[in-house]
């Protein structure tokens, strides 16, 4: 079976986080890769829970566990989906339709509703973060 060997998951693994070789792939096995990404992400949440509850613990700090954690998490997956909210929040913030919507959301720039997106964003993710690092539901963070 195609999806049982290793290089779709390495493919997922490089596209979505830097644990990965990058790889240059066609079409098709970056298609088989699509199922490997929940193992990535649990892999990712993994991690990043373990590195969250060494933090608090070596620091006795949950504010700066959750900050290492918010900061591994944007480090390891590039932005990823910072890049994708920051984009999406410009393009529905110019209040523009089909074709302009578009081109503001390929626009590469970023403009006040992006900027307000990712503020938004990265602080609820340190205040969630901490509450549960306080509350001592590391395993939280997984999700």
């Amino acid at each position: 079976m195609r999806l049982l060997h290793p290089i779709p998951f390495l493919l997922a693994l490089g596209f979505l986080t830097r644990l990965g070789p990058s790889l240059l792939a066609e079409r098709r096995d970056m298609s088989d890769s699509c199922f490997w990404y929940p193992a990535v992400g649990a892999l990712l949440g993994a991690l990043l829970c373990a590195v969250a509850c060494a933090a608090f613990h070596g620091t006795g700090s949950p504010w700066a566990a959750a900050w290492i954690y918010v900061l591994l998490s944007a480090w390891l997956t590039r932005a990823l989906h910072f890049d994708g909210l920051a984009d999406v929040a410009d393009a529905l913030g110019s209040g523009k339709t089909g074709e302009a919507f578009h081109a503001v959301l390929k626009d590469s720039r970023i403009g006040a509703f992006g900027c307000l997106a990712l503020v938004l964003a990265v602080s609820g993710q340190l205040v969630a973060a901490t509450a549960c690092i306080e509350k001592g539901a590391c395993p939280a963070l997984f999700f």
